[in-house]
């Protein structure tokens, strides 16, 4: 990757850092314990620690695509607060599938939230922390294909500890 390449992620990811930042803190400020701020919680697992996770998926998922020469995701928080509630959902209610128990899919979901779109896929991983989900993801052809589909260009990352269960659950889903 040349040296503009490296600048460039760099200065995405402090702007990216400081949009989760500002964005954990109005959520929560703006929600009781119940309501959408508490998605960003994971039982004891503090929003600073789920912000970082999301970065690495965001950062890395970035460095694959511009390593094939697509241009980078933007990150959207509609799509992110769909993410993160299919990441709690499975969590809590102990599944692991695109679709929910009620059969719902990821389009499902993005109809449900209002977010039209054109093109869209999902990643999903259960694995102890971000890197590994990323590996597990790059190493995998349906998945990285998500990563670098040139349709993309938008992004939601959603990231959940139950517990009980250890690992983290994360969901990855792209729009154009």
């Amino acid at each position: 990757m040349s040296d503009r390449n490296c600048r460039s992620v760099s200065y995405i990811s402090l702007i990216w850092l400081t949009i989760l930042s500002l964005t954990a803190i109005l959520t929560l400020s703006c929600h009781d314990d119940r309501g959408p701020g508490a998605l960003l919680l994971a039982d004891d697992t503090s929003a600073a620690y789920i912000l970082e996770q999301r970065s690495i998926i965001y950062e890395q998922t970035n460095a694959a695509r511009l390593a094939v020469g697509e241009g980078l995701l933007q990150y959207d928080p509609a799509l992110a607060a769909v993410a993160q509630a299919h990441a709690q959902d499975m969590a809590l209610r102990d599944y692991f599938s695109h679709t929910n128990p009620e059969g719902q899919s990821p389009f499902d979901r993005l109809a449900e939230a209002g977010i039209a779109y054109t093109s869209a896929g999902e990643n999903i991983a259960w694995y102890p922390g971000a890197e590994s989900a990323m590996q597990g993801w790059l190493d995998s052809p349906g998945h990285y294909a998500n990563i670098v589909r040139a349709s993309f260009g938008k992004i939601g990352i959603g990231v959940y500890r139950a517990e009980e269960y250890g690992n983290f659950y994360y969901v990855q889903l792209f729009t154009n």
